[in-house]
Protein backbone atom coordinates (compact mmCIF):
# COMPACT_ATOMS: atom_id res chain seq x y z
CA UNK A 1 0.00 0.00 0.00
CA UNK A 2 1.40 3.60 -0.87
CA UNK A 3 1.37 6.91 1.03
CA UNK A 4 1.50 10.32 0.71
CA UNK A 5 4.01 13.13 2.07
CA UNK A 6 3.56 16.91 1.97
CA UNK A 7 7.33 18.52 1.10
CA UNK A 8 8.39 21.58 2.41
CA UNK A 9 7.68 23.07 -0.86
CA UNK A 10 4.24 22.52 -0.73
CA UNK A 11 4.02 19.11 -3.12
CA UNK A 12 2.78 16.15 -2.52
CA UNK A 13 5.03 13.06 -2.70
CA UNK A 14 3.28 9.56 -3.33
CA UNK A 15 5.12 6.75 -2.37
CA UNK A 16 4.55 3.23 -3.04
CA UNK A 17 6.44 -0.20 -2.77
CA UNK A 18 7.70 -2.32 -5.54
CA UNK A 19 8.22 -6.31 -5.33
CA UNK A 20 11.85 -5.88 -4.77
CA UNK A 21 11.18 -4.05 -1.29
CA UNK A 22 12.29 -0.42 -3.28
CA UNK A 23 10.45 2.79 -1.85
CA UNK A 24 9.90 4.90 -5.71
CA UNK A 25 7.92 8.06 -5.47
CA UNK A 26 6.84 10.79 -7.37
CA UNK A 27 5.75 14.23 -6.20
CA UNK A 28 2.44 16.24 -7.68
CA UNK A 29 1.46 19.80 -6.99
CA UNK A 30 -1.77 19.00 -5.46
CA UNK A 31 -2.72 16.61 -3.25
CA UNK A 32 -5.31 15.39 -5.23
CA UNK A 33 -2.89 14.56 -8.20
CA UNK A 34 -0.49 12.32 -6.45
CA UNK A 35 -3.99 10.48 -4.89
CA UNK A 36 -5.02 9.83 -8.34
CA UNK A 37 -1.53 8.95 -9.11
CA UNK A 38 -1.18 6.34 -5.97
CA UNK A 39 -4.39 4.91 -6.83
CA UNK A 40 -3.52 4.09 -10.59
CA UNK A 41 -0.14 2.49 -9.18
CA UNK A 42 -1.86 0.15 -6.67
CA UNK A 43 -4.46 -0.76 -9.44
CA UNK A 44 -1.32 -1.45 -11.90
CA UNK A 45 -0.03 -3.84 -8.66
CA UNK A 46 -2.98 -5.03 -8.16
CA UNK A 47 -3.41 -6.24 -11.51
CA UNK A 48 -0.28 -7.63 -12.18
CA UNK A 49 0.19 -4.81 -14.97
CA UNK A 50 3.13 -3.03 -13.40
CA UNK A 51 6.53 -2.59 -15.01
CA UNK A 52 9.42 -2.43 -13.05
CA UNK A 53 12.48 -1.92 -15.28
CA UNK A 54 15.41 -1.95 -13.41
CA UNK A 55 14.13 -5.68 -11.95
CA UNK A 56 13.72 -6.60 -16.16
CA UNK A 57 17.23 -5.52 -16.88
CA UNK A 58 18.26 -7.61 -14.25
CA UNK A 59 16.57 -10.88 -15.50
CA UNK A 60 17.51 -10.26 -19.00
CA UNK A 61 21.94 -9.55 -17.93
CA UNK A 62 21.01 -13.12 -15.83
CA UNK A 63 19.77 -15.15 -18.53
CA UNK A 64 22.23 -13.53 -20.86
CA UNK A 65 24.56 -14.84 -18.01
CA UNK A 66 22.91 -18.42 -18.00
CA UNK A 67 23.19 -18.82 -22.26
CA UNK A 68 26.27 -17.46 -22.12
CA UNK A 69 27.54 -20.07 -20.10
CA UNK A 70 25.63 -22.80 -21.47
CA UNK A 71 27.13 -22.17 -25.16
CA UNK A 72 30.89 -22.04 -23.75
CA UNK A 73 29.69 -25.47 -21.91
CA UNK A 74 29.29 -27.09 -25.11
CA UNK A 75 31.91 -25.77 -27.35
CA UNK A 76 34.15 -27.10 -24.55
CA UNK A 77 32.28 -30.39 -24.13
CA UNK A 78 32.02 -30.95 -27.98
CA UNK A 79 35.99 -30.02 -28.73
CA UNK A 80 36.65 -32.85 -26.08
Amino acid sequence: MGFLNSTPSGKWRANWRDPEGKQPAKTFRTKREANTYLAQIETQKAQGLLRFPARRACAVRQARAALDGHVEHRRRRSAS
